[in-house]
């Protein structure tokens, strides 16, 4: 029987079980709900052949974590998992904490997304996927399905910028014409953006 090329694999390569499971289970309720617009498989920590296959055969959406027990090599890991996937136009997403300066490494290794651990929230999940393995990769609509209002104000960042509470330094103003529940992911998603452009 011929093998079915699968159109989207979610690989969360994770040293931290609690984030893990977290992931796999806002996961599971996008699939169960039906939150995704294309079908999605998902794999956790697989054997280097399995990854191997999946660079392949599979359009990856990788989260990655810096184990912080064991900086240098899973620095090392990282690096050579990024070279290997970033050259055939999968994309990546680290899952940072505070027990790491997650915005240097980000730049180090040029990821320009990134969730924290405890904002696994399934929509916030599923807007990043839409986005990163959707048709709307520059758009804001996989982040606010109800629209949203138009606020027109021009940044200009140069010079030494300090990376952190950038969101602060820079976008509070915006900040401010938020709803509560859409602070954090403002600031979370400019953040990421910024960093992103800096690099």
């Amino acid at each position: 029987m011929a093998e079915t090329k699968l159109q989207n694999t979610i690989l969360i390569l994770c040293h931290s079980r609690h984030v893990q499971e977290k992931l796999e289970e806002a996961y599971a309720h996008l699939i169960h709900q039906a939150m995704l617009p294309f079908k999605i498989r998902v794999e956790s920590n697989p054997h280097p052949g399995l990854l191997d296959k999946l660079l392949d055969t599979t359009n990856c959406l990788i989260f990655v974590e810096k184990d912080p027990a064991n900086s240098d090599e899973s620095v090392l890991r990282l690096n050579t998992i990024r070279k290997k996937f970033r050259a055939s136009g999968h994309q990546f997403v680290l899952l940072a904490n505070s027990r790491f300066d997650y915005l240097s490494l980000a730049m180090k290794f040029d990821i320009g997304n990134i969730l924290m651990e405890d904002q696994f929230d399934p929509q916030i999940i599923a807007a990043l996927t839409k986005k990163l393995m959707g048709d709307d990769f520059f758009g804001f609509t996989p982040f606010f399905p109800d629209g949203y209002p138009i606020y027109d104000q021009k940044y200009e960042i140069k010079g030494e910028v300090q990376i952190f509470r950038l969101e602060e330094s820079f976008f509070q103003d915006f900040i401010d014409t938020l709803e509560e529940n859409q602070r954090n992911n403002f600031t979370t998603y400019i953040t990421e953006l910024a960093v992103n452009a800096l690099a």
